[in-house]
């Protein structure tokens, strides 16, 4: 991966979606050979959504590096903001009765170098 990600020039794999999409992510960072948890949240009194959104730094061969970013949004909406975000815990949900909606698009606009968007609604979306 870290070759693919060098002659892409790609500096980030950013994957937005939903729980599974954030297993998914955490399998990849385990699959790349680390063996702590790719959630930042790192203490009881960390603020919940950390684990809900987070980048992370791969660290390859020959100086080279890349992120590995996660937002969970079930919706893949737009939204721009989220004024609960310290009120987020394990059994609230900021967007509807059952789903979770960070907002993903300012962090991946923003961003300066090149992106892979993977972006998945995975089980939690409803039609």
């Amino acid at each position: 991966l870290c070759q693919t990600m060098k002659t892409l020039d790609l500096s980030r794999i950013h994957i937005v979606g939903d729980s599974l999409n954030l297993q998914f992510t955490q399998a990849l960072w385990k699959l790349l050979g680390h063996m702590d948890d790719p959630m930042t949240k790192t203490s009881k009194d960390d603020p919940q959504w950390l684990r809900y959104q987070y980048s992370r730094t791969v660290e390859c061969p020959s100086n080279f590096q890349f992120e590995i970013a996660f937002t969970r949004n079930d919706l893949i909406d737009g939204q721009e903001t989220n004024i609960e975000f310290d009120k987020i815990d394990d059994h609230q949900f900021n967007c509807g009765n059952t789903e979770f909606c960070f907002p993903w698009n300012p962090i991946y606009t923003t961003y300066p170098g090149k992106t892979l968007l993977i972006a998945n609604t995975g089980s939690h979306v409803h039609s």
